[in-house]
């Protein structure tokens, strides 16, 4: 009898080592000493944003920062793109090549010696003045040209009618006509040649 009480008792209590039995303590005690620490980062909410941007940052940009880039490229751009590429802006006030203004002007100053004593000349001034600031350097030529043949048609023609009392003044009238008609000619041949007009300043044609 005293032997198998004195069996029990000496029973092996396991072997070192084993959860519950090395130490003499619950295997709950030993699982819970056995779990990893928290880290910095769980316990602090800080830590933890530094370390998921770290992350972000090897990863790449996230969805939020890549379309914050690029609505700032937009931005920096200077305006929607087309095609790839920035699209060019217009260019405000650049001069215009439309030389139909010039045409229709040559033409007034031909009718308007012929048929109205010079009435459609004064309208081919006022066209003249108009777009004259807008256009490009050769159709301004023409502008200019035709602005400096009324103003001397016009001092021409008060001289003729003033002199009409003494017999020179119906010979000035038709130079004048003749000299109005070459000029408007000679200029219309030129603008729709696409070619400025040689000697704004000329006296002649």
């Amino acid at each position: 009898m005293n032997d198998t009480i004195q069996g029990t008792t000496d029973a092996p209590q396991g072997r070192p080592g084993q959860p519950g039995h090395d130490a003499g303590l619950p295997a709950d005690e030993h699982e819970v000493t056995a779990s990893p620490t928290p880290t910095a980062a769980a316990t602090d909410p800080v830590e933890a944003a530094r370390q998921e941007r770290r992350i972000d940052a090897d990863a790449g940009l996230s969805p939020a920062a890549a379309l914050g880039a690029a609505a700032g490229a937009g931005l920096g751009g200077g305006g929607g793109t087309t095609g790839g590429g920035p699209t060019a802006a217009p260019a405000v006030g650049a001069a215009s090549d439309d030389k139909t203004i010039a045409i229709v002007n040559y033409v007034l100053m031909i009718v308007g010696v012929l048929a109205t004593a010079g009435v459609l000349n004064l309208v081919a001034l006022v066209l003249a003045y108009a777009k004259r600031s807008e256009a490009s350097d050769w159709v301004r030529s023409h502008y200019d040209f035709q602005i400096r043949t009324f103003w001397i048609s016009l001092i021409a023609g008060l001289v003729g009618i003033a002199t009409m009392i003494i017999g020179i003044g119906f010979a000035i009238l038709l130079l004048l006509a003749i000299w109005v008609l070459v000029r408007a000619v000679v200029g219309l041949s030129h603008v729709t040649s696409n070619r400025p007009y040689p000697n704004v300043q000329t006296w002649l044609v």
